[in-house]
């Protein structure tokens, strides 16, 4: 039987004993129907995962007895950075959690002219952790023990100055490229995927000044929640990832 997983900002090493946070606890003991003698995987982000068995459970706590620790070698030879124009109702959250799946390293979540989702202020910092627990939640699902990177909210333009390689992609149904035309042989990639309404034409002139290339997935429009499952695939299909 497959153990579960959870994820849990503290020191891991073999030996110890953890104190499982109430979030986890609350997880495990409630919803998992985990007891004393179970056994447990706990990783924090750093690229191993530390197997263990619940040493000691009750209704208000459970503490981990860890043995053995392993490095979990099943990241991505390609280093992605997705910027996601946020959409709304589940659709970002799907787009978020997919392309931790498909083992994207770096997500920024991006405003453009056409964005109808607008958060205030007030939300931020709330829709923030939202997506940090889908992406914690998709690591564990997943097996991957390194955590990849959410960055803040920022405008379409601020994205495009925040563009630190050559192989960067503007998804756009009119491009005159596919994107077979991508070539492998890279390690790292930035894509660019729009909104509902996708870019504006003068968004994609701005795209070409900053040296990012325009593409198209086929000749059918894909949702902006299936963009970056198509897009990722294909990208980590190049990498000799799949």
């Amino acid at each position: 039987m497959k153990s579960t997983r959870l994820y849990i900002n503290t020191e891991l090493r073999p030996d110890l004993q953890v104190l499982l946070p109430a979030e986890q606890h609350r997880y495990m003991h409630s919803v998992l129907r985990l007891r004393a003698g179970d056994s447990v995987v706990l990783f924090n982000g750093s690229g191993s995962d530390f197997n263990g068995i619940i040493s000691e459970s009750s209704k208000k706590s459970s503490t981990i007895q860890l043995h053995d620790g392993m490095h979990i070698g099943n990241e991505s030879p390609v280093h992605t950075h997705l910027f996601q124009a946020i959409s709304k109702g589940d659709r970002m959250d799907n787009a978020i959690q997919k392309s931790i799946e498909l083992g994207v390293s770096e997500i920024t979540p991006m405003i453009s002219e056409r964005t109808v989702v607008r958060i205030d202020e007030k939300r931020l910092q709330k829709k923030h952790l939202h997506w940090e627990k889908i992406i914690i939640s998709a690591c564990e699902q997943s097996g991957r023990s390194v955590i990849p990177k959410l960055h803040p909210i920022i405008n379409f333009t601020d994205a495009l100055d925040a563009v630190e390689n050559e192989h960067s992609y503007i998804l756009s149904p009119e491009a005159d490229c596919k994107l077979s035309s991508i070539q492998p042989g890279f390690n790292r990639c930035s894509i660019f995927i729009g909104p509902e309404g996708g870019f504006s034409e003068p968004e994609l002139n701005v795209a070409k000044q900053h040296s990012v290339k325009e593409i198209k997935m086929g000749n059918r429009v894909l949702r902006t929640e299936t963009a970056p499952i198509a897009v990722l695939s294909v990208i980590q299909m190049l990498a000799g990832d799949f």
